[in-house]
């Protein structure tokens, strides 16, 4: 009888080739993976904090893939890096067209779930934009932003993200000054009274717990930065 071996979490490590790949992949940082000099390693440095998200949102993935006629939507790393690619270079395309495209190219004779693929859309997704998200019907679903099979990702983000017109912050004039005096951590603390936690959703930034006083601050700033000059780059080609 031939035995198939099914690993109940492929993604459950993660080497320091592998968190390069996944730079390259996030943000085209090509040189990052073939270059070992001082330079290169205090640049990928800056980004352990988001590669400890990486690694606890990856390490618990499992699939109910039941070999040897299914397997996993992901079946290692490079698969995801795969699907973030493919997110990131077509964000105008709806995410069912996305699905049915990478996974109908992979299978090979073998199906993969469609649950198994939603949900790894949503983690690709979610290490985009550290951001979580539901797919549309899944059960039991707690998050509030959907990413519906008729949406891309650029609206995905819409969505989560929409532009708010704020007349004191777009118009800046003399009030600007005091407004950004007032809004400081440790003034904040003294007067308010408020406390602040990090956190890894983008979303919750500046969120405040009424009854506790507790203000998260999303502080993977690298991360966000670098998100922000692919941003620019993208819009400038």
């Amino acid at each position: 009888m031939v035995e198939f071996h099914l690993e109940t979490f492929p993604l459950e490590s993660v080497t320091k080739s592998q968190l390069r790949r996944l730079v390259e992949a996030l943000w085209g940082w090509k040189h990052c993976i073939h270059n070992e000099d001082e330079q290169s390693k205090l640049e990928i440095m800056k980004f352990e904090p988001y590669f400890q998200f990486y690694r606890e949102i990856t390490a618990s993935y499992v699939s109910d893939a039941f070999p040897p006629d299914e397997i996993q939507a992901l079946r290692s790393h490079d698969d995801l890096h795969d699907l973030i690619r493919l997110i990131r270079s077509n964000p105008e395309v709806q995410r069912i067209k996305l699905a049915e495209d990478y996974f109908s190219k992979r299978q090979m004779g073998k199906s993969t779930l469609p649950e198994d693929e939603k949900q790894v859309f949503n983690l690709a997704a979610k290490a985009i934009l550290m951001v979580s998200c539901s797919y549309e019907g899944q059960a039991g679903g707690i998050e509030t932003a959907v990413w519906r099979n008729d949406q891309s990702a650029r609206e995905l983000v819409s969505t989560m993200f929409p532009v708010r017109d704020h007349p004191d912050l777009n118009n800046p004039g003399d009030s600007l000054p005091d407004i950004k005096s007032a809004l400081k951590a440790t003034r904040l603390k003294k007067v308010a009274g408020l406390s602040f936690q990090g956190t890894d959703d983008l979303r919750n930034h500046l969120r405040m717990d009424l009854k506790t006083g507790v203000v998260e601050l999303y502080h993977h700033t690298a991360f966000l930065k670098e998100c922000l000059k692919a941003s620019k780059e993208t819009h400038t080609e």
